[in-house]
């Protein structure tokens, strides 16, 4: 069973808190999709600085020849722009291709909370749906208790944002800080989602 340990908790006492009203999420989305702009208008500057011989691409371009990206660049005629669709599938795809490891091996050896609700909740975001703190503890994998202490810490810690239900008052949501989300979206174009 994976458990919060003291260490845990004193580092999400030190978490930078991230601002959570409308406004803010509203800048934080603006200045993100700047810097996918602005990213993707870099492409034909950076590849004056190859680093792989074999694509002639950089960075976070650097992925083999067909797997797309996504943050859009320019000249890149074989790699295209995933759509938020696109995203929640992949992400989808592989929550499905960790959970088949239980058909082989015992999954409490593979236990990761954290991760399984990071990625169902970044899922979650590009299709649109609100996760509640119970589906998110049964998307944990884990003894509800377990993932009920997670939640709790990753709050504190500013990586998961709760929100109540406006139309019935014992519903809580939870959902991705916009940073760790942005991290993700870069974390998946890393690996070429």
């Amino acid at each position: 069973m994976v458990q919060p340990t003291e260490a845990n908790s004193d580092a999400a006492v030190n978490c930078r808190a991230v601002g959570t009203g409308p406004a803010r999420i509203d800048e934080l989305e603006r200045q993100v999709a700047f810097l996918r702009r602005a990213l993707g208008a870099l492409g034909p500057v950076l590849q004056s600085f190859r680093t792989d011989d074999t694509t002639g691409l950089i960075g976070y371009s650097a992925l083999p020849t067909g797997v797309p990206t996504f943050i859009e660049k320019s000249g890149t005629e074989n790699q295209r722009v995933l759509t938020t669709d696109d995203q929640a599938r992949y992400v989808r795809e592989y929550i499905r291709q960790r959970r088949m490891r239980g058909d082989f091996f015992p999954l409490e050896f593979f236990a990761d909370p954290v991760w399984d609700m990071m990625l169902d909740l970044y899922a979650a975001h590009y299709e649109g749906q609100q996760v509640s703190v119970s589906s998110l503890c049964i998307a944990a994998a884990v003894p509800s208790t377990t993932a009920l202490r997670w939640i709790k810490t990753l709050t504190v810690c500013g990586w998961f944002v709760r929100t109540r239900d406006d139309h019935d008052g014992r519903r809580v949501y939870i959902d991705l800080s916009d940073e760790i989300r942005v991290k993700l979206d870069v974390y998946f174009d890393r690996i070429g989602a």
